[in-house]
């Protein structure tokens, strides 16, 4: 199945999303080498860590932001840049309260952010059950009006909930699959060399699920699965799924265990160990509620 299989469901969500809460913006970001785009920030060197958005996978809710999103789709990022590369670099969900407050290298469309007074940011990695292992970055943006940290939290929490509702085969990526993947991609290299590279993105991001992909356990957003009922869906992990391993790399799965995570004065993005933190509260009551 091609990754564009995924692509009417990822817009059904970004649509909910928006209409529902009043976003102005949400996209959709791939690997360049996914969707065969080129670029001119492209090297032989970056091209396999260069992320572009799909434009038949955006919404763009307030007309005044159609300029940015084209800014976006013009300017492909590296993966690590803003919270849509560090959503694809770290595996986790990544949250930004005001993204045009970034620097030109940690995100570099900090600038049109800033014109186009949009704050708050946030995005995570799934993949859908239909098209093997293809990798898609959601991206959030809050309403221009939605400044306080508390407001913020509250559109988050919201956020979840609709995505929880209207994800059918979108699902969260395993530690297992990232794992095998990345000793997949070093076992190519060393046996292509140089000649190796685009070989190893057709294996990364092709259509081909090898068996231990197939056996990786997995959890739908929309709570269809039984693994569902040990992995609350909730805001403190941005919809990712907890418990019985099924964290994404470098989660943890208590709200106490994200003080062994430690991160740089500069790094401003908030990643999934400071969201627990700051929805521990919200998650405990939709535990409780939940059983």
């Amino acid at each position: 199945a091609s990754y564009k299989d995924a692509l009417p469901e990822i817009l059904e969500v970004l649509r909910a999303a928006c209409v529902t809460h009043k976003l102005p913006l949400a996209q959709t970001w791939v690997t360049c080498a996914q969707q065969e785009k080129r670029g001119s920030r492209h090297s032989d060197e970056n091209y396999r860590h260069c992320i572009s958005t799909i434009d038949a996978a955006c919404y763009v809710n307030d007309p005044q932001m159609q300029n940015f999103h084209e800014s976006c789709s013009d300017h492909h990022l590296l993966r690590d840049q803003g919270v849509a590369g560090k959503a694809f670099s770290t595996n986790q969900p990544c949250f930004l309260p005001d993204i045009g407050s970034s620097t030109k290298m940690e995100y570099p469309l900090s600038h049109h952010a800033k014109i186009f007074n949009l704050k708050g940011a946030v995005a995570i990695r799934l993949r859908c059950t239909r098209t093997g292992t293809a990798d898609f970055v959601l991206e959030f943006f809050l309403p221009t009006n939605c400044e306080a940290l508390e407001e913020q939290k509250a559109v988050l929490d919201s956020l979840s909930g609709t995505m929880r509702s209207t994800c059918r085969t979108l699902r969260v990526v395993t530690d297992k699959e990232m794992g095998d993947e990345k000793m997949l991609e070093v076992n190519e290299l060393n046996s292509f060399g140089p000649q190796g590279k685009n070989k190893v993105e057709e294996l990364s991001f092709g259509d081909q699920a090898t068996e231990h992909r197939e056996e990786a356990s997995w959890t739908s957003l929309a709570g269809t699965s039984k693994e569902s009922d040990l992995a609350e869906l909730s805001i403190h992990g941005m919809l990712s799924p907890v418990g019985q391993g099924l964290s994404p790399a470098g989660a943890q799965t208590s709200a106490q265990g994200s003080k062994g995570k430690r991160r740089t004065k500069t790094e401003k993005t908030v990643s999934l160990p400071v969201l627990r933190q700051y929805f521990a509260g919200s998650a405990e009551a939709q535990s409780s509620s939940s059983s």
